[in-house]
């Protein structure tokens, strides 16, 4: 209802009779419940992943540090980086393009979401001191970003030439939740 007011508005403003004025209004309103999906999809994989190893009881503040890291950081900033390459490729979907794609995805965000992931959890969720976080980061992180590489790429191949970019970082996020329980 209150997005066909708003669009109803657009038109009686801008003038315009189509359907044109739509896409900004729902663009806008997917991309603030990104973020909201990305971390409740976050915490329903860390609640799974702590009653599958073993925990009596749900430990809420890490479960809620890593919402946070989905609400702060995993929907927006995955958001931001599919609308970039949308941008930079003009939303194409061949083979070619989308393997380009996922290659930027593979070498940039991956990299830097991994690594910031291990210092985020370590200082902030486990209160761990800067130079044992450091120390743990650099023997967990090549293995880490090597078994990514193992299998976020051809999730990216998927998300990239099948999924519309409004639903490329639920799509993500889904799969990072089934991936977190596990690992």
């Amino acid at each position: 209802m209150i997005l066909q007011e708003r669009q109803g508005e657009r038109r009686e403003r801008d003038g315009r009779d189509s359907e044109e004025g739509m896409e900004p209004v729902h663009a806008s309103a997917s991309d603030s419940s990104i973020k909201n999906q990305a971390g409740v999809l976050a915490g329903i994989s860390d609640s799974a992943a702590q009653k599958l190893s073993g925990f009596s009881k749900i430990d809420l503040r890490r479960l809620l540090l890593k919402m946070l890291f989905g609400f702060a950081y995993g929907g927006p900033c995955g958001h931001f980086v599919h609308k970039v390459l949308d941008s930079i490729f003009r939303g194409k979907r061949d083979k070619k393009t989308v393997a380009k794609k996922v290659l930027i995805e593979q070498l940039t965000l991956s990299p830097c979401t991994h690594m910031l992931f291990l210092f985020y959890y370590g200082l902030v969720a486990e209160r761990r001191p800067w130079s044992e976080v450091k120390m743990r980061v650099r023997k967990q992180y090549p293995s880490v970003q090597v078994t990514a590489w193992m299998f976020w790429p051809i999730i990216g191949w998927i998300n990239h030439l099948y999924m519309p970019l409004q639903l490329r970082v639920i799509f993500h996020s889904f799969v990072a939740c089934c991936w977190g329980i596990y690992f």
